[in-house]
């Protein structure tokens, strides 16, 4: 009975599978509703398949180092092979896979555009590394099997082969196999020292060389430093020299127009009346005789040499008043703000700057350098930079800026944070001036990172394009697209990004123009009348 009662419940069973089957073969039968994403959708799945595809490319290209340096040396042979069979060739399909994603998203233009712009680049530059690396394995093997010895093989392993050739099927031979290839184990391993003592003797010898050049650079740059600081030595003293030179001739040239003034007055009584009423100017014989003695004066001291000194004084001295000058200035310039930095990756180079102007090139004390950098930080980077203060002062503040740069400092992720604010910028509405002024000055910034990352390839992607596009009143996407087509008439090429921020900008200046720049304005007359 309970036999019966489970062959029927498994009869039920295939029938209830067959009926659902036939149910699902029909309803394959049946044309399926295609999903059509909206705009906004479109433009989000868009974006992140660019950015997952832009993560690909990275992780791609960090394997990539990664396999250049294991291919300094030959004994990485396997594991280069490994990971060029296994793991870059995932990578490399699932970065075309995503490519070819986002080509369906695309229309055959913009397919074509992203295609020539970016993937094509990188393709080849994939495509060129497997084919080195490759010919790489290849050649190492060749050598690898020249000496008869595996990157894995030891000596121990290299004797047991050959003793495994060696056997044959007859017991006496066995045993003279396996003496023969204890002996060639034996030659083996001794070759294989001499060759490591060899290999260490030129290393070592390489490194001795090396270490006598940097001694003898160090010590020229010592000798360097010191000459440079006795030179700086004589040229003051020189110039302290010169200069009381110059003091003691004029004090000389006084003392002798004392004197023969003094002798003059002797001889003639009204010259001392002359001179108690202010008439300082000498008679002419007088001027002509003191003109003669300084002349003579000067010529004993050689004048061309003294006048050169002075020169030299006077130069020496307005260079010391202008750099006086300069000093002053600049102490009187407001102090300089330095903004606190809380990981906005599109103020990082912005702070980065601030922060070696006003502070990293003022001290060379790394412990203040690095407590001013907490200090001016916030949120997660100032957590990264206190994980560094306990350390020793240069080594915690050079890992400080490390982790910095390697948080907020990676070109690819400020590019995809601009991206990620152009995405969610709110849609500015027709005649809405200050919007469209405000976006155009985004752009602008983002324009002008780009280019200082040199990453604007990325922004003239067809994709963000449309991005920065999708923003705009329905008026101006009209007239952008004339604009577009202008250029590929005129110029040849596709209109990139840095055209569409020119041309927003200028929209934007047309609409604010304090004049002409509301048109609503225009009807009030109207009707008033």
């Amino acid at each position: 009975m309970d036999e019966d009662s489970e062959h029927c419940s498994t009869d039920s069973r295939h029938k209830v599978a067959e009926t659902a089957l036939q149910m699902e073969e029909a309803s394959d039968v049946r044309p399926k509703r295609t999903l059509q994403l909206t705009e906004k959708a479109l433009e989000l799945k868009l974006h992140n398949l660019i950015k997952d595809r832009k993560l690909k490319m990275g992780q791609i290209t960090k394997l990539m180092n990664e396999i250049d340096s294991l291919k300094d040396d030959e004994r990485n042979l396997n594991n280069v092979e490994e990971k060029l069979q296994k793991n870059f060739s995932e990578l490399n399909k699932e970065f075309n896979c995503l490519n070819a994603e986002l080509g369906v998203l695309l229309s055959e233009e913009e397919r074509k555009a992203d295609h020539d712009i970016w993937f094509q680049h990188k393709a080849e530059y994939i495509e060129e590394f497997v084919k080195l690396t490759q010919t790489w394995i290849l050649t190492t093997k060749d050598k690898i099997e020249a000496f008869n010895i595996g990157p894995e093989d030891s000596v121990s392993v290299v004797s047991l082969q050959r003793q495994k050739n060696k056997y044959g099927s007859v017991a006496g031979r066995m045993s003279n196999a396996s003496s023969r290839s204890s002996s060639s184990a034996a030659h083996l391993k001794q070759e294989a020292e001499h060759a490591a003592l060899l290999a260490r003797a030129a290393a070592l010898k390489r490194k001795q060389s090396i270490e006598q050049e940097v001694a003898k650079l160090k010590a020229e740059q010592e000798q360097l430093e010191i000459d440079t600081e006795i030179a700086a030595s004589f040229a003051k003293l020189k110039v302290f020299k010169d200069y009381d030179l110059l003091l003691e001739n004029k004090n000389e040239c006084q003392s002798g127009n004392a004197d023969i003034r003094r002798k003059k007055e002797q001889k003639d009584p009204s010259l001392v009346e002359q001179h108690s009423k202010g008439d300082r100017t000498p008679p002419p014989s007088q001027r002509t005789h003191s003109t003669r003695s300084i002349k003579a004066l000067v010529k004993d001291g050689s004048s061309g040499e003294l006048e050169g000194n002075l020169y030299r004084v006077m130069q020496r001295q307005n260079e010391i008043i202008e750099m006086f000058v300069r000093q002053q200035n600049v102490s009187h310039l407001p102090p300089r703000d330095i903004p606190i930095f809380s990981g906005n990756l599109m103020e990082y180079r912005t702070f980065v700057r601030a922060f070696e102007h006003a502070i990293d090139n003022k001290t060379e004390n790394a412990r203040d350098k690095l407590y001013y950098l907490e200090q001016y930080t916030g949120g997660e980077a100032k957590d990264l930079v206190r994980s560094c203060v306990h350390m020793e002062p240069n080594k915690g503040y050079k890992k400080a800026w490390d982790l910095l740069h390697k948080e907020f400092g990676d070109e690819l992720k400020i590019a995809s944070a601009y991206i990620d604010k152009m995405l969610n910028w709110a849609q500015i509405k027709q005649e809405d001036g200050k919007a469209l002024k405000t976006y155009a000055l985004f752009l602008i910034g983002c324009r002008n990172v780009m280019e200082d990352l040199e990453y604007m390839d990325e922004m003239d992607n067809p994709t963000n394009v449309r991005i920065v596009i999708s923003k705009l009143p329905f008026k101006l996407k009209e007239k952008w697209r004339g604009k577009a087509f202008e250029i590929q008439e005129k110029r040849g090429r596709r209109a990139r990004f840095a055209d569409l921020v020119d041309f927003i900008d200028r929209e934007a200046k047309v609409v604010t123009d304090p004049l002409y720049g509301e048109i609503q304005s225009f009807s009030v007359g109207s009707e008033g009348k």
